[in-house]
């Protein structure tokens, strides 16, 4: 704020501007390593960066709440393992392999959670078919054999999340 750069500019014993970019100038010219975090934030977000602005953390924080009020969170969410790390060494390839399953429910059931623009079928179509979603809910499937993890083979969950527009999900199966 105002009022840090004023007390920096005291603490430093520098020269005291008039406005904030003036301060901000003076205390960058005597210190490179000093942020004006306003001006960053900016800058950030301007980049299309991977940073949350305060709106959109706030309907991801809506779209938990309602998800963990539905039917699905309770079907999917109660019991089982959640972000389950699974190491195996393949023998046939000699190599190790890795899958990071987001939930495996309680009756040994895959689901993976995306993102997604909408939840229209035209989009979850384009990325279930573009991403290779199933593709990578076989090599998980593959990667949990070997290490001896018992899954229910051929069946692989998908938990579409969208908050962009709508905070609202929508489980589909494979």
């Amino acid at each position: 704020s105002n009022d840090d750069l004023k007390q920096f500019i005291d603490d430093k014993y520098l020269q005291s501007g008039k406005t904030i970019q003036e301060r901000i100038d003076i205390i960058q010219s005597n210190y490179k390593g000093v942020i004006y975090y306003p001006h960053y934030r900016i800058e950030q977000e301007n980049k299309n960066s991977r940073l949350l602005t305060r709106e959109t953390a706030t309907k991801i924080e809506n779209t938990v709440k309602d998800i963990q009020q539905s039917k699905t969170h309770e079907r999917l969410f109660d019991g089982g393992y959640s972000e389950l790390t699974i190491i195996a060494y393949d023998e046939s390839r000699g190599e190790w392999v890795k899958a990071r399953l987001d939930k495996v429910t309680a009756d040994n059931k895959l689901i993976d959670v995306k993102t997604i623009y909408d939840l229209s079928v035209g989009q979850i179509t384009r990325d279930i078919d573009q991403k290779l979603y199933s593709i990578q809910g076989a090599f998980y499937h593959y990667v949990a054999r070997l290490a001896g993890f018992n899954l229910e083979q051929d069946v692989f969950g998908l938990l579409f999340v969208e908050w962009d527009t709508y905070q609202r999900s929508l489980l589909v199966e494979i």
